[in-house]
């Protein structure tokens, strides 16, 4: 957003505030710029929209209303099953993988997507050379919660919990499983040195683009530009000072989305500048 009266770009900041939706009270972190020259608020329609949405993901959630991709989720995945007979035993695996399958706070108001998940790792395999398994844990946290972060909602519907190591998916292991055996990816163990292994990461999958929002699309190159190119214990030593790890590290808990996205150290943003003392800046 620019001044109306100079042009110039105006920063993006934030701060918690309480807004009241059907007579209930939701706390979000509200997002806005402020115009100097006149000296008043403004917002723009994306942020409106990240700010709507945080509220209307606490109401729908707190009062188990679907969220509109669920009839579209669900209507895809009878479709496959009537088409495939698809094996119930598959299905039950794919629910260990996933324990929170409904939009909730902790995985970013999005349900769990294998095809969007194994998407995004052929993206970060296109851009990012040597994509192990410990470092594609941390671009897959960092993606999902630098786009819940812009609006509203992750990309993956993948919970995190904070364990030594930092952020991972809840039960990585099991989903690099399941998509090996729907070959969509390889695992190889390979030596990394002084008798170390590593499991090097190998989609098979072509990037479809027309799965993702552009914002979505730039979330991904952003999370490549910033930590792609970080060694692996850079990017774990960098997950560790997160807040959504400090805070769920001791108990090893799943990490929510709404108290840590908002908190996340150095995130890239269009608009990125000095806050005032009353707000935190994006």
């Amino acid at each position: 957003m620019k001044s109306h009266i100079t042009e110039q770009k105006m920063p993006i900041y934030r701060e918690l505030d309480t807004f009241t939706f059907r007579k209930e009270k939701y706390t979000i972190y509200w997002h806005y710029s402020i115009d100097e020259d006149l000296g008043e608020k403004y917002t723009t329609l994306e942020l409106d929209e990240l700010n709507v949405a945080q509220v209307h993901n606490q109401y729908r959630e707190k009062y188990r209303i679907p969220f509109p991709e669920v009839n579209k989720l669900v209507a895809k995945a009878e479709q496959i099953i009537a088409e495939n007979n698809k094996n119930p035993w598959d299905l039950l695996f794919v629910d260990q993988i996933f324990e929170n399958q409904a939009p909730s706070k902790f995985n970013g108001y999005r349900r769990p997507d294998l095809e969007r998940i194994s998407n995004m790792i052929s993206f970060f395999d296109s851009k990012v050379k040597g994509l192990y398994k410990t470092k594609l844990n941390k671009l897959l946290f960092y993606a999902d919660f630098m786009a819940y972060s812009r609006t509203g909602f992750a990309i993956s519907g993948i919970s995190y919990r904070a364990i030594q190591f930092g952020p991972v998916p809840s039960q990585y292991q099991k989903m690099y499983i399941k998509l090996c055996d729907d070959a969509k990816l390889t695992v190889e163990q390979v030596e990394v040195g002084n008798g170390n292994y590593g499991e090097l990461i190998t989609s098979k999958d072509h990037f479809n683009d027309a799965l993702f929002t552009k914002s979505e699309i730039d979330v991904l190159q952003s999370v490549c530009d910033t930590y792609g190119k970080m060694l692996t214990t850079e990017l774990v030593e960098a997950s560790h000072l997160e807040k959504g790890w400090l805070d769920n590290q001791a108990a090893k808990s799943y990490i929510n989305f709404q108290e840590a996205a908002f908190e996340m150290l150095d995130r890239p943003y269009p608009s990125e500048h000095s806050s005032p003392d009353t707000a935190s800046q994006v």
